[in-house]
């Protein structure tokens, strides 16, 4: 704001800073505090010197070598100017972001499970960087999902933000990696690539009329229906109910064979034959999984899968799921899976998919 929106008269400016002049001065050398505030004021001169706190930061964002960052210099700096660095704090974001020390991609990608302060540099010891990753991570714009944004623009070793290349959302460390986010829900293992097969949706159809009456019979014995199809537990109940049991284990066989092709799904059958819905979910997740990686990796598209909590602000990295053994982790199916999907097909079969503590 210029001098004459503030409609203040010279001399009571000057009245004004000599009276600040004088407030400093008497400020105790003693005094913590008399350091930080001296700090601040000559942070706020110096951005004040160069048309305020984003001009003064744009210079400074422009200057870092990294495409992420080029394309959202402005971005950038809004960001960093609500975060209430000091001057030293300042100075020391920026040289540890030229040099490449704000995230450190080697313990990202080792596997297992590690916390932000183990991979953001300064993250729960200094508030500030603390603020700036976590506004960073909420980032969302057209073909950015949230996480991205920060592991992208905070290390040079990182690019691939809205790249739309289907090739993992990022490449860390020359290694293409899809990052799975959890922000209130987690995320689904499929897309126009990895999906269920084209003769899926005949198959369905006819599923649904040949056990047409075995399923009136059980919404008659109280099992309620949704208008997606058949959930797992619903199938199990099919399973369970109808007299030809080796007909419907083949039928189901050949359904899950056609979302998951080229997997090996007996097991999930198995646990549903036997009654034990909790099992055969998990496997579902497994095998979910393991069909997304393998047919990204067959096309050179995927080394693993970057799985982000923002909550409980956590990293996963995995290559296959058996890198989940003796990690403490394990797969946290969250959404219902519909191996028989009457509506929307080719999303309904592949539930939301996240990693919790075991």
């Amino acid at each position: 704001m210029r001098l004459h929106e503030f409609k203040i008269k010279p001399e009571a400016l000057q009245l004004q800073k000599r009276e600040l002049i004088q407030k400093v001065q008497s400020m105790s050398d003693k005094d913590p505090d008399t350091a930080k505030l001296l700090d601040r004021i000559t942070q706020l001169l110096t951005d004040v010197g160069v048309g305020g706190r984003v001009a003064s930061l744009l210079s400074r964002v422009e200057a870092i070598e990294d495409k992420d960052v080029q394309r959202a210099v402005r971005k950038i700096a809004k960001i960093i100017s609500t975060v209430d660095f000091d001057q030293s704090g300042r100075e020391t974001l920026f040289k540890m972001w030229n040099g490449n020390k704000i995230v450190d991609t080697k313990t990202l990608l080792s596997g297992g499970t590690h916390t932000f302060d183990q991979i953001f540099k300064g993250y729960g010891k200094d508030p500030a960087m603390t603020e700036l990753v976590d506004d960073f991570n909420d980032v969302i714009a057209q073909g950015i999902g949230p996480g991205e944004f920060a592991l992208a623009c905070l290390s040079k070793g990182i690019t691939g933000v809205g790249s739309g290349k289907e090739k993992g959302d990022l490449i860390i460390d020359k290694k293409p990696v899809e990052l799975k986010t959890k922000n209130v829900r987690d995320a689904r293992m499929y897309d126009r690539q990895v999906t269920v097969t084209p003769k899926y949706d005949g198959l369905v159809g006819k599923f649904m009329q040949k056990y047409s009456k075995d399923i009136q019979q059980l919404v008659a014995q109280g099992l309620k229906l949704s208008n997606q199809g058949l959930n797992l537990g619903q199938l199990m109940a099919l399973m369970q109910s109808t007299k030809n049991k080796q007909g419907i284990i083949k039928d189901v066989t050949t359904m899950l064979n056609n979302v998951f092709p080229g997997q090996k799904i007996n097991s999930v059958v198995s646990a549903l034959a036997a009654g034990d819905v909790n099992k055969a979910k998990q496997l579902y997740g497994q095998i979910n999984i393991n069909y997304y990686l393998q047919y990204k990796r067959s096309q050179g598209q995927l080394d693993g899968i970057l799985f982000a909590n923002l909550g409980q602000k956590t990293y996963t990295y995995i290559r296959s799921t058996k890198d989940f053994k003796g990690s403490g982790m394990g797969i946290n199916v969250s959404g219902t899976p519909y191996p028989i999907a009457t509506a929307d097909p080719k999303m309904n079969p592949y539930p939301q998919i996240g990693v919790k503590a075991i």
